[in-house]
C-alpha cells in the first residue's frame, strides 16, 4: 500500500510539472510584450 501511495504522489508531481510547462508555453505565445510577462524572452511580438 505504501508503494502505491508513493507512486501516486510521483505521478501527480510529474503531471503537475508537465501541465505547468504546457501552460507556460501557451502563455508565451500570447505575450504582448509586457515587462512582467514570465515568458518575455520567448515573446512572439518582439520578433
Amino acid at each position: 500500500m505504501g508503494n502505491f501511495i508513493a507512486a501516486f504522489i510521483i505521478i501527480l508531481l510529474v503531471g503537475l510539472a508537465i501541465y505547468k510547462m504546457y501552460k507556460d508555453k501557451k502563455a508565451g505565445k500570447k505575450c504582448s510584450g509586457c515587462s512582467n510577462c514570465p515568458a518575455q524572452y520567448n515573446c512572439q511580438s518582439k520578433k
